[in-house]
């Protein structure tokens, strides 16, 4: 994979997401495996906001071509 950036981490709300290229696709599992969120980055330095999911411990997964970035998210 590359670098993906995911700040802050943990977070109360506001992810920015930044490394990848626009129409990567974001997918937010729990750690169930569970699929919370899907989205599309449009922008290279992204925001998605996660107030409205519970509060734990996830996986974001960004594809970028035929390339997977992993990140462990805390959800505060």
């Amino acid at each position: 994979g590359w670098d993906l950036n995911v700040y802050p981490n943990p977070t109360t709300g506001l992810l920015n997401i930044s490394g990848h290229d626009p129409g990567s696709e974001l997918t937010l599992t729990d750690m169930s495996g569970r699929v919370v969120m899907t989205e599309v980055l449009t922008a290279n330095n992204a925001q998605i906001e996660l107030s409205a999911i519970a509060k734990g411990m996830y996986f974001l997964n960004v594809v970028k071509g035929n390339q997977v970035a992993q990140a462990k998210v805390q959800v505060r």
